[in-house]
């Protein structure tokens, strides 16, 4: 994990190759996230990374800070509900990272309970990926019922 701007265009811009994603990860999470660029390598990736560069460039992505902000905040207050107790770590960015996603592109908290269903049929077949039963995410197929704020 890095977050240091320089290393980041380093990774991402300048040296994409010699930062591959990991086999490993894909596995698990290619039933639920396809060959999209999350996933891909190589020339596949460069392809897919220069169509969605335009939602990344100018303000756009400051657009979506207020709702960075409100999922840092909702974790920070979940910590700190916590009051000195042992936080299983993996868990709680594990609900952070997606809540992140959730706010920015569906407009709503992952403690919303659509989105949360999500969450946890993604941690279920996170922790049993070799189960067929496990190689879908129907709480997915409900996101249509979510209503969006403005």
């Amino acid at each position: 994990m890095i977050n240091q701007p320089e290393l980041i265009k380093t990774v991402l811009k300048d040296r994409p190759d010699d930062f591959p994603k990991s086999n490993r990860i894909g596995e698990g999470l290619r039933p639920s996230l396809g060959n999209s660029v999350f996933l891909t390598n190589g020339d596949t990736w460069k392809r897919q990374r220069r169509i969605i560069d335009p939602a990344f460039e100018g303000g756009r992505l400051r657009e979506t800070y207020p709702a960075m902000w409100d999922a840092a905040e909702a974790a920070a207050t979940r910590l700190n509900q916590c009051d000195g107790d042992v936080v299983e770590i993996e868990e709680e960015t594990s609900h952070a990272a997606p809540d992140v996603i959730f706010r920015t592109l569906f407009l709503i908290p992952i403690e919303h309970k659509i989105a949360r269903d999500v969450f946890d049929e993604f941690r279920i077949y996170q922790r049993k990926p070799t189960d067929p039963e496990h190689c879908s995410l129907p709480a997915i197929a409900q996101m249509d019922a979510v209503p969006v704020s403005p």
